[in-house]
């Protein structure tokens, strides 16, 4: 298998100790979906929100 470099996006929380949400979406989802969910618990801890690097009839994914 070759390796594919994940495409994600990053916010960092406003404390630099703050931990961090793992967002990961279901099949045929991207790394913006579940961004609004985040938003609304606040800003209280980092936010990484990666896209699944599997595909599935064109659908990105996590897992076969």
């Amino acid at each position: 298998m070759d390796y594919q470099p994940l495409h994600y996006i990053y916010r960092p929380a406003e404390q630099a100790t703050s931990r961090t949400l793992l967002l990961l979406h279901g099949t045929g989802g991207d790394e913006r979906d579940l961004l609004p969910i985040a938003s609304q618990l606040g800003t209280g801890f980092n936010v990484l929100s990666v896209r699944g690097n599997v595909l599935e009839n064109g659908m990105p994914r996590f897992f076969r």
